[in-house]
């Protein structure tokens, strides 16, 4: 956890405080980039599509009142001093990681077979991805590559 890692490099001062603070925010940096990668598509795998467009905007917002309100609550407890600051921030951490892993979504793998074992019967259906075995019919209307698929 970074809060602690700060905290700690802070207090060290001189150039052992500064190598130390250059160090945690490589490691604070990675961790960042891996986030951001993965964090809406973790939104729209658990999320079904009938509530999609709610959840991305919900995770947004919440991400932009994050980053809007955290100067001033950063300041107001650093005006406490730097140990209810990093104090405060790793609490809050725990108990989000807490509540993640309480009352997240479950991604644990269900089928225990090999992927070669499987059928195409056996994948769970989802309503965001088409179809791909509905049979389909050519226009013969035109010159495009138009193609509609066959209904009943």
């Amino acid at each position: 956890m970074s809060y602690p890692g700060f905290w700690a490099a802070g207090g060290l001062g001189g150039q052992a405080g500064a190598a130390a603070i250059a160090l945690v925010s490589v490691l604070y940096t990675a961790g960042e980039i891996i986030y951001t990668g993965s964090a809406t598509a973790l939104v729209v795998a658990t999320t079904p599509a009938h509530r999609l467009g709610r959840a991305l905007a919900r995770f947004q917002l919440g991400h932009g009142i994050g980053v809007a309100a955290s100067p001033a609550a950063l300041m107001g407890l650093l005006a406490w001093g730097p140990g209810v600051l990093w104090a405060s921030l790793t609490a809050a951490t725990v108990t989000a990681a807490v509540a993640i892993h309480r009352w997240g979504p479950d991604d644990r793998v269900r089928d225990e077979r090999a992927p070669d074992e499987r059928t195409p019967d056996d994948r769970v259906p989802d309503d965001r991805v088409p179809d791909d075995r509905a049979p389909v019919a050519s226009s013969s209307t035109g010159g495009g590559n138009s193609a509609a698929p066959v209904s009943g």
